[in-house]
């Protein structure tokens, strides 16, 4: 049982990095495109995500493709 929770959650931390990288390239595009309201709502949802699957900020960076 234990083992199935932690593949669970790899699987769901996986899919979070994921949709991560893509949030940090729409914020990018929303500062390019000068929408603070956009940039603001990214912002927030990379937040939210952070705090739900407990990301370091390495991981977010690395998850992002900020750094490789």
């Amino acid at each position: 049982m234990a083992i199935h929770v932690m593949r669970r959650q790899r699987v769901d931390r996986a899919v979070a990095l994921r949709e991560l990288r893509e949030d940090w390239w729409q914020l990018r595009k929303a500062v390019q495109a000068q929408r603070p309201e956009a940039v603001l709502w990214r912002l927030q949802r990379v937040q939210k995500t952070k705090g739900m699957h407990r990301l370091t900020l390495a991981e977010m960076l690395v998850g992002s493709g900020t750094i490789r």
